[in-house]
């Protein structure tokens, strides 16, 4: 979840990043950062990180996606796990 929150709000570099495409549907519930998962057809893709990290990622609240740094990031999603929230 720490790479995918550096990926998604440009703490990496961009030609080491993966393609991410966001969700551009304007009735998303939830935070605004929402990942788009393309079906596959292959077993192949399905064990790819950034298939496997979409749903975790888009089941996050607002207030851990967007937050200011990573380190806050990191505090806010531990806490959430503490808590037992279910992904």
């Amino acid at each position: 979840m720490i790479e995918l929150f550096k990926m998604v709000h440009g703490f990496n570099e961009s030609d080491a990043c993966p393609k991410l495409e966001f969700n551009t549907c304007t009735k998303t519930r939830g935070h605004s950062y929402k990942l788009f998962k393309r079906p596959c057809a292959t077993n192949i893709r399905r064990n790819y990180f950034t298939y496997r990290v979409v749903i975790v990622w888009n089941s996050l609240p607002n207030e851990v996606v967007t937050a200011p740094s990573i380190n806050c990031f990191k505090n806010r999603l531990e806490a959430l796990v503490l808590s037992g929230y279910c992904f």
